[in-house]
């Protein structure tokens, strides 16, 4: 697995550009409305978690099937989204991403070994909250157009 963070940045852009990989940051909706239809093969995403954390602006509890939609409108039939999400709420984004017409192949979590207890100690047998150990991940594709994946891929060249 790639640390990319460890990777400097005119060598990650090489990469990239070899690659054939584009990367948007800014305002989703924005973004995503600039984007032609049926035109991207795949989106990743670490959308806000809506836990209102810290009182930031944009992690509110504000719906993000506005941004779903543009995810579903831009992606080709068997395109792939990968989504990160917050333990106590990622089955919402998995029923809303559903709803809309994507289908859930798989679900992965990020896992990182500092998610021991992080919390307040209020007694020798009480702790105030602990820290999650890991992210879930889903792995959603926007439905094929033909009857098997092995010929939607030779007409379409996604869902490999």
């Amino acid at each position: 697995m790639w640390k990319l963070a460890n990777i400097p940045f005119a060598q990650l852009k090489r990469i990239l550009i070899l690659a054939k990989v584009v990367l948007k940051n800014g305002d989703s909706e924005r973004i995503l409305s600039e984007i032609s239809s049926n035109s991207i093969d795949g989106v990743i995403t670490d959308p806000p978690y809506q836990i209102e954390f810290g009182d930031h602006d944009w992690d509110s509890d504000k719906s993000l099937r506005k941004i779903w939609l543009e995810c579903f409108r831009v992606l080709k039939p068997g395109g792939y989204l990968v989504a990160f999400g917050d333990h106590r709420r990622f089955h919402n984004t998995v029923c809303e991403l559903e709803k809309i017409g994507f289908k859930m192949i798989s679900g992965m979590a990020w896992v990182y070994p500092n998610g021991t207890p992080a919390c307040q100690k209020i007694d020798e047998q009480h702790h105030a909250r602990v820290k999650p150990s890991h992210e879930p991940i889903g792995l959603f594709i926007k439905p094929i157009l033909e009857k098997t994946y092995k010929a939607h891929r030779a007409i379409h060249a996604t869902a490999a």
